[in-house]
């Protein structure tokens, strides 16, 4: 259904829930229920151009493996994964060139029986042997290996080149492979030991921009909270992020992106980046750090930052968080850090205990308009104004639109619900001197469909400054 915001003088037109916030207090929603994470990456392994559901490690191996080098799934998901979002969306990019590997089948007298496939594009290692049965001489076994190491076995009867195909392809162990049978094959398998599948093509070597903007797309028909990219700090993707985020949170879509840059980045040029998107819904991590011995660039620090901020309860803050960090570059000094708070960076720091935490949870807004104050600026204020839209917007659809009459009795239910929804939350997360109301001023010229209320609530924020007075006896 319709969503998003509106004004006096941008009245929509299809039915729907629309909501818009201006500067004063904010309100929470119950915490739990949020924190879908959506990232594209480029993979060795696993469906391509479809987006996959990620709770654990062993969904990105299962999925994606382990691979390295020109190949980031692992390597964002897991640190996404660290940050424990609710789940992950991924989405395997591909350049186009993408092709499975693949090895000619043959019988003992050298004619071809079939072609065994790899189940998705790959530059894996691949290789299988097919020996006799060391136990049933009317059998023979096949051995499939990543390198050296072999990943599945399975028997077949020997002569029937049928079996080797339902065995194979009936499989549900079967990860990796398939076979497709040519059509009059007959005789016995050759035992092989060894023999490569080839000409795969994981197709990354020629990813664009345009095919991360693909998955963007894909992603905007689904419901998430946040966005990252996989370490990449290219410049001109990260502006069209921003311009995908905003028309989205125009629209209703909820959606805060995370982004950062490259091992060489300095203070200075991490934080112009974050002025340069002066945006709620974009986040700018600006440290490097070292993650279990490797040092990664503030890009993938950027994935955990979306996995742990979107994973926090609502009425958490990232502020002086722990992290999973044991070093960063570069140290800012203090002027340093009060320059990046100043141009809305994400920050990494250390504490008095040498751990590595959070500087403060900020996004990359400052310059403000005048509907906005600066609660916008941060993370946890904007993840609740967002709770709000969302949950209400969907209660509404539900429950509301085009099922209320509009009439006074009409609309004090639908007030009624909402002022429920805030008593909910009240006094834990907001301050219970809340106001849900119809806007009379507004609603006094609405149309027969039309309904026009406001909320206004103060939010039980965290304390993260705290200023002391020592008097000091003699």
């Amino acid at each position: 259904m319709a969503s998003g915001t509106w004004s006096e003088f941008d009245i929509p037109e299809r039915a729907g829930f629309y909501m818009r916030l201006k500067a004063r207090a904010l309100a929470a929603i119950r915490p739990g229920n949020r924190g879908t994470l959506a990232i594209p990456v480029r993979a060795n392994w696993g469906p391509i151009k479809e987006v996959v559901k990620i709770t654990s490690e062993a969904d990105i191996l299962r999925y994606f493996g382990s691979d390295r080098g020109d190949f980031t799934a692992y390597k964002a998901l897991r640190l996404a994964l660290v940050g424990q979002p609710r789940d992950i969306l991924a989405y395997r990019l591909d350049d186009g060139s993408a092709k499975q590997a693949n090895a000619s089948v043959k019988n003992n007298e050298g004619a071809e029986v079939g072609t065994l496939r790899t189940k998705y594009p790959t530059e894996k290692p691949f290789n299988y042997s097919v020996q006799d049965d060391i136990v049933d001489s009317d059998l023979q076994t096949l051995s499939l290996y990543e390198g050296t190491r072999r990943i599945y076995t399975v028997n077949f009867a020997k002569g029937d080149i049928e079996d080797f195909a339902n065995v194979i392809n009936g499989d549900q162990t079967n990860e990796w492979v398939i076979f497709n049978k040519k059509n009059g094959a007959e005789g016995d398998i050759e035992n092989v030991a060894n023999a490569p599948l080839s000409s795969g093509d994981a197709g990354v070597s020629g990813i664009t921009n345009a095919d991360y903007i693909d998955a963007m797309q894909v992603f905007e028909t689904r419901k998430i909270h946040a966005f990252a990219l996989d370490g990449v700090a290219d410049s001109s993707l990260q502006t069209s992020v921003k311009a995908w985020v905003e028309r989205l949170r125009s629209h209703g879509k909820k959606v805060i992106a995370y982004v950062g840059g490259s091992l060489d980045d300095t203070p200075s040029e991490a934080d112009e980046r974050s002025k340069l998107f002066n945006s709620e819904g974009m986040v700018n991590a600006t440290e490097n750090a070292v993650f279990e011995g490797e040092w990664i660039s503030s890009a993938f620090v950027a994935c955990w930052a979306a996995g742990f901020c979107t994973g926090q309860q609502l009425s958490e803050s990232p502020t002086h968080a722990d992290t999973p960090f044991t070093e960063i570059k570069p140290i800012r000094k203090h002027d340093e850090v009060l320059n990046g708070l100043r141009s809305g960076s994400f920050m990494l720091t250390y504490d008095d205990d040498e751990n590595v935490i959070v500087e403060k949870g900020i996004n990359t807004l400052t310059s403000l308009t005048d509907e906005q104050n600066n609660a916008w600026r941060f993370i946890k204020t904007v993840r609740i104004m967002d709770a709000i839209d969302l949950d209400l917007s969907a209660e509404s659809h539900q429950k509301h639109t085009g099922k209320v009459p509009g009439n006074s009795d009409g609309h004090a239910a639908i007030i009624s619900a909402y002022k429920n929804y805030f008593a909910l939350i009240s006094p834990t997360l907001v301050a219970s001197d809340y106001v849900v109301a119809i806007d009379e001023e507004l609603q006094r010229n609405a149309e027969g469909d039309q309904l026009f209320w406001y909320w206004d609530a103060r939010v039980i924020n965290n304390v993260e400054r705290i200023y002391g007075t020592g008097h000091v006896r003699y």
